[in-house]
């Protein structure tokens, strides 16, 4: 298994409202500096996507959103790994036509601030994948960046920083509200 950290936009078009897209569906996925280079693309599909989605909701942690790539790059260069935001545990899916996405995320409000003052535009996951086939089959982290590796997507819409969806909020929703949070599913 083999890891790489590649940069995505931080927002997209026809990704479903309040979901954060990871990363894309597709079968040829290459970064711009041609990556990977040990197997013929990266391939995310529906089956592979959704058996991530699966392992990814089997943790109880929430997964990092960082800047940069410093949780990696920490103990190579001793500087702290803040966070930038927070993929929260459970919350991953596969959306078919789109890719892995989650429902459940939100930035610091610094991230935020970064964000909307165009300090950063673009994130970067940090996935595993098989070296000879290309199938993405773990995601390590996600980071907040200004390189993008793949330039196929949008860049973040302020609106869409925090997004939180929660039986809770589900059951204090107005049925006509809850009725079009379904249909939109």
């Amino acid at each position: 298994m083999k890891l790489s950290a590649l940069s995505l936009s931080l927002s997209q078009t026809g990704v479903p409202a309040n979901h954060f897209l990871i990363f894309p569906e597709g079968d040829a996925i290459k970064a711009k500096d041609g990556r990977p280079f040990d197997a013929p693309a990266w391939i995310m599909k529906k089956d592979n996507g959704m058996a991530l989605a699966a392992s990814l909701n089997q943790s109880a942690k929430d997964l990092v959103i960082d800047y940069e790539h410093q949780t990696i790059l920490s103990k190579e260069n001793g500087q702290p790994a803040p966070a930038a935001g927070w993929l929260k545990a459970g919350s991953f899916l596969y959306v078919d036509g789109v890719g892995l996405c989650s429902n459940n995320y939100e930035f610091t409000a610094k991230a935020k601030d970064y964000i909307n003052n165009g300090e950063y535009r673009f994130k970067s996951p940090v996935i595993l994948y098989n070296e000879k086939t290309g199938v993405v089959n773990g995601l390590h982290s996600v980071a907040i960046t200004n390189d993008p590796a793949l330039s196929i997507l949008d860049e973040l819409k302020p609106a869409l920083l925090t997004a939180t969806i929660s039986i809770n909020q589900q059951q204090e929703t107005p049925m006509n509200s809850l009725l079009a949070l379904i249909l939109a599913r």
